[in-house]
């Protein structure tokens, strides 16, 4: 019945009217997210946003105050399912005396999914230490930690896999290395949701975005939706002389003059890049500049969280 059920769900996860709160501080704001099957799912937000406090709610670590956790399509109940989750703190804990693979052989004697879990040598080999496996934990540099850690998360060969900012404390190497274990446990068919303030790794892998602010829901939807709403692209033009457009055509979105430098947003119904410079040659002032620019995630997110003005990109 529970196959049945799984092979059915269309959402791996979904948070229904999630609230928490310490005393009269809410932390956490009806939030709602639905989580697809087999994608990775970003959760991103500021320092003390809510994500970590989402993700222990999720994890069975913290109760909410109301609201309920869709897990296989009905409520979650953590001690029935908790071998179908896995997690990586934000700041994961080991007994760094121990070598890799003895640390790993003791979590899975400790493992419930007996048949389903996967050996300690399968598991060295996804998250690529297989030449470290002999090594004392004490002696493994920070990406090491983090791939252990992540190899920990996914013992139980996990639906879901709930990874708390897996690269923060990374190098530019370790960083990616990681991001390229997140895409293979996508190829297995988990469902990835991970939070993190890097949001250039967020919009290099993730199908999906969430964003958090103050503890409430600002966006969920993809990367191309939002860039199809924010505009893919703007431009950044110097005129030799100040100008003061009072109206624009229509494939204008907004001009917005900082100093020296004027940024334009186009619309999507800008075709031809010709149709924009005959605008500004029509503003009679020398352009001694014209770079077009591409819209990232982190222009966006700061768009969003400023009230979606997009004289904040």
């Amino acid at each position: 019945m529970m196959e049945s059920l799984q092979a059915k769900a269309e959402y791996t996860l979904e948070l229904n009217a999630l609230n928490k709160s310490y005393g009269k501080s809410q932390v956490l704001k009806d939030i709602n997210i639905k989580i697809p099957r087999g994608v990775i799912y970003g959760f991103i937000g500021e320092n003390g946003a809510g994500k970590t406090t989402t993700m222990n709610i999720i994890c069975g670590l913290k109760k909410p105050t109301s609201g309920k956790v869709i897990f296989r399509e009905r409520e979650l109940s953590y001690d029935k399912e908790r071998e179908a989750i896995g997690y990586l703190p934000q700041q994961p804990k080991f007994y760094s005396y121990m070598k890799v693979h003895e640390y790993l052989d003791f979590i899975l004697s400790l493992s419930e999914a007996k048949g389903k879990a996967f050996s300690t040598v399968e598991l060295l080999s996804i998250v690529g230490l297989k030449d470290a496996s002999k090594k004392t934990i004490k002696a493994l540099s920070g990406g090491m930690l983090q791939r252990l850690g992540i190899a920990v998360a996914i013992c139980n060969n996990p639906e879901l896999v709930i990874l708390d900012e897996p690269t923060s404390a990374l190098d530019p190497e370790g960083r990616r290395e990681v991001m390229n274990i997140i895409k293979s446990l996508k190829e297995r068919g988990m469902t990835v949701f991970f939070s993190t303030h890097l949001l250039s790794d967020v919009e290099n892998i993730c199908d999906y975005i969430t964003i958090i602010h103050k503890g409430e829901i600002l966006s969920s939807t993809t990367l191309a939706s939002l860039k199809d709403k924010y505009g893919a692209c703007y431009y950044e033009v110097k005129f030799g002389n100040k100008i003061e457009p009072k109206s624009y055509p229509s494939f204008i979105k907004n001009i917005n003059i900082k100093d020296d430098i004027t940024l334009i947003y186009t619309n999507n119904t800008l075709t031809d890049e010709r149709d924009l410079f005959n605008y500004l040659l029509s503003l009679n002032s020398p352009i001694k500049a014209f770079t077009k620019k591409e819209v990232s995630l982190e222009d966006i997110f700061f768009t969003i969280i400023n009230g979606g003005n997009q004289n904040d990109l």
